[in-house]
């Protein structure tokens, strides 16, 4: 069960990092197990991440086995305590979304296949130090709120869902909102 799961993470993580949602060490992927959850470990590239790139950790935080967890560990763990029918976390750095972070405090969802994803708006949280509880408290208590995915501030994405494919659409569906908007305000700006 634990190789499937790293699999599924290092085909979903290479295909995030093909979009330009991830470059270098940027962004992480995880989903719940038997034995707590699968992380993606510090310092690795998504783009070329095999199956030994992922650790296994317990809810409590405790390290089970694999290299050393990602740094925002705490905000998936968060997460999975939290919400009981969240099987996977993705945290991307996407171009759009996060620009939009600076200017606004939540993207519309101005697509009807968007809707279908995450309501009617994504929320942005506040600048909050990345890697800390803080953070991971945050970004929780407003998936706590019904929000399927939440932009940090000058920051980066983090989407959820009961399975991977609904977790990375909703990260594909955020960003595409986040670019239209930028597009449709620079069209109206033009006329």
């Amino acid at each position: 069960m634990i190789n499937k799961i790293r699999k599924e993470l290092v085909q979903a993580g290479r295909y995030l990092a093909e979009l330009g949602y991830v470059e270098g060490r940027e962004g992480n992927l995880s989903a719940r197990s038997e034995k707590g959850i699968v992380i993606k470990a510090t310092n690795i590239f998504l783009e070329r991440a095999s199956p030994i790139d992922f650790s296994i950790m317990s809810l409590d935080g405790s390290l089970i086995s694999g290299p050393q967890p990602s740094s925002e560990f705490r905000l998936h763990l968060e997460i999975y305590k939290r919400l009981p029918s969240i099987n996977y976390v993705i945290h991307t750095h996407p171009t759009y979304s996060t620009a939009l972070s600076y200017v606004e405090d939540g993207i519309d969802t101005i697509t009807t296949e968007s809707q279908f994803y995450l309501g009617k708006r994504v929320p942005v949280i506040p600048i909050i130090m990345p890697g800390t509880q803080e953070l991971a408290s945050a970004v929780t208590d407003v998936f706590e709120h019904g929000a399927m995915a939440v932009v940090m501030k000058a920051h980066g994405l983090v989407s959820v869902g009961e399975d991977m494919t609904t977790a990375v659409m909703r990260s594909i569906a955020t960003e595409r909102c986040a670019e239209l908007t930028v597009l449709t305000r620079l069209l109206r700006s033009a006329r």
